[in-house]
């Protein structure tokens, strides 16, 4: 998403040379990772464990229970942004207000993730294939 091809599209569809050069804006853009979910099991455990009466068996159960519910957890979810220095202050906020391309990659990921579930289904002993 934040591909050099890709941004230089955006520039250049929403002619945005007139607010800045290609490569502050390229350096002004990134996607972040969250998951809400993983940010209040950790907490939780940071707290469980930050207990000074908390013997070496409790704390290695604990770890072991915090990795266990970590990865039963879904997947994250991403967004993208914009730092805006001084030099994209310029820009108005309409400019940035543009999310097809988001909504077109997480199509994409949700198509990617439907295929690989139908694969996984097709391996299942027993299955079979309706014509």
């Amino acid at each position: 998403m934040v591909s050099t091809p890709v941004l230089s599209e955006v520039f250049k569809a929403n002619d945005l040379q007139r607010y800045t050069a290609f490569a502050k804006f390229k350096d002004a853009v990134f996607v972040l990772q969250t998951n809400r979910d993983l940010e209040l099991l950790s907490c939780e455990y940071t707290a469980k464990l930050s207990d000074s009466k908390l013997g070496p068996v409790d704390r290695a159960r604990l770890e072991e229970e915090f990795r266990k519910k970590r990865e039963s957890l879904g997947s994250a979810g991403f967004s993208l942004n914009i730092r805006r220095n001084e030099t994209l202050l310029t820009m108005p906020d309409a400019m940035l207000s543009e999310d097809y391309i988001i909504s077109v990659d997480l199509l994409r990921t949700k198509i990617e993730r439907i295929l690989k579930s139908v694969v996984v289904m097709s391996e299942i002993p027993g299955h079979r294939r309706c014509a």
